[in-house]
């Protein structure tokens, strides 16, 4: 959880898939406040709990562009895309993937 003033002001929560697999499940950023290394924060200190040749992997819908950016130049990398099917619509999303160093 991110506070200022104390105030949350985002949050992001880690599940661990297997052994060496983790996954970024969730994360949020109030808006107004994103491009302020909040995210970057998150993603380093779940890195300190994280070993090297850990996989952490992340979803993300195709049209969210400022999610894709992110992960993007935070080191991750693309790795498959699929369509969902949510309430009947179809969603493309984007699965991305960072080995820990």
């Amino acid at each position: 959880m991110a506070e200022d003033n104390k105030q949350i002001v985002g949050y992001a929560q880690l599940i661990q898939l297997g052994n060496t697999e983790y996954e970024l499940y969730r994360i949020y950023i109030k808006p107004g406040l994103q491009k302020q290394r909040i995210g970057t924060s998150f993603l380093n200190e779940f890195n300190k709990t994280m070993k090297s040749g850990d996989i952490l992997t992340v979803i993300v819908k195709k049209d969210n562009e400022m999610a894709r950016t992110f992960y993007s130049k935070s080191g991750f990398k693309q790795i498959e895309e699929h369509i969902l099917t949510l309430e009947e619509e179809p969603i493309t999303v984007i699965k991305y993937e960072m080995i820990i160093k």
